[in-house]
């Protein structure tokens, strides 16, 4: 299914970048490095850090947030869950300027770093 997915967004990415670019061209592009990620490429990383500051310089704060999603979760995987809560605060803290474009539902990625996050949580005493 995956491989499929890639065909789909890769042949959206090509079209995209040849139109001109734009928003669609770059969430083709993130749609890309997410699944990248997803498939453990060692430089997805690197890619989505890329990703995001380039969102951030251009003011296209729906990429920035999705992006900072993904790299909470990557970092949850990862058990960095410090660095996962502050990308997940700062994509939080953006969700407002995008809500007319990005839904809670398409934040996949938010759900699951907060589910890595809440099941490293020690259990409490009570």
């Amino acid at each position: 299914m995956q491989s499929t997915a890639r065909v789909v967004v890769r042949s959206s990415q090509q079209w995209y970048h040849a139109a001109g670019g734009g928003e669609d061209a770059a969430l083709a592009d993130f749609l890309l490095a997410a699944l990248d990620a997803d498939d453990g490429v060692s430089q997805a990383a690197e890619q989505l850090a890329g990703m995001l500051a380039n969102a951030h310089w251009e003011g296209n704060v729906e990429i920035e947030v999705l992006t900072l999603d993904r790299l909470a979760r990557l970092h949850a995987e990862q058990g960095e869950m410090g660095d996962a809560l502050g990308l997940l605060a700062r994509a939080d803290a953006a969700m407002p300027a995008v809500y007319h474009v990005v839904s809670d539902t398409d934040r996949i990625d938010h759900d699951q770093a907060r589910s890595l996050l809440m099941a490293a949580r020690p259990a409490r005493l009570t």
